[in-house]
């Protein structure tokens, strides 16, 4: 049986994000950031200075204090607010939001303040960077990269996706690794109410 889905994409190209009280992962450390927080050419710059150079990176989240996960094997920021019922075997730093049943795999990092709605699935090596909202049931594949203020619901990411800037995803299961960047949203036209997978992007 063929399903023909029809994708709608609009985007106004802009690569700059920035994000409040937040913190940032570039090639495994994570900065944080009072303020105004944007990554461009590869560098942490923190209300437009360059903290990339800086000595302020002690543990998991920056300087931000961690605790060790109540179920796994990861820490957590002090900050953040997380279920008991979530498995965090990877990072949260800033003051993400983690429902019940939440799995962050060894690896995956989140940044910010994040809500990621219960049942979603973080895969090992994916870093969320911003702000948004993970809605529930989403799986957001192996080194996939969200950046900025990603809104996702009835759909899954797959592995080494790139995503910056203020984008809503809706209904829409990515199948092969994407780059984009800018504001604007992706949605399934053909379907009301697409159903949500938790299941990992091949």
């Amino acid at each position: 049986m063929k399903v023909l889905i029809k994708v709608i994409v609009v985007f106004l190209f802009n690569i700059h994000f920035a994000f409040a009280g937040s913190s940032v992962s570039i090639n495994g450390k994570t900065y944080s950031c009072n303020g105004s927080l944007s990554v461009i050419n590869g560098k942490a710059i923190c209300n437009g200075k360059n903290i990339s150079a800086t000595d302020d990176i002690s543990g998991p989240c920056g300087a931000a204090k961690t605790r060790p996960a109540n179920l796994g094997t990861g820490q957590i920021d002090v900050r953040a607010k997380v279920s008991n019922l979530a498995r965090i075997d990877g990072v949260v730093c800033g003051g993400a939001d983690i429902g019940d049943s939440v799995i962050i795999q060894k690896g995956a990092t989140i940044n910010g303040a994040i809500k990621v709605e219960r049942m979603a699935t973080v895969k090992s090596g994916a870093t969320l960077n911003g702000s948004g909202v993970v809605g529930e049931g989403v799986t957001i594949g192996e080194r996939a990269t969200l950046n900025g203020r990603i809104n996702i619901k009835n759909s899954s990411i797959a592995k080494d996706t790139v995503l910056s800037g203020n984008i809503n995803i809706d209904g829409v299961n990515f199948t092969g690794d994407v780059t984009c960047s800018g504001n604007g949203t992706i949605s399934n036209s053909g379907s009301k109410s697409p159903p949500a997978q938790n299941k990992a992007a091949r």
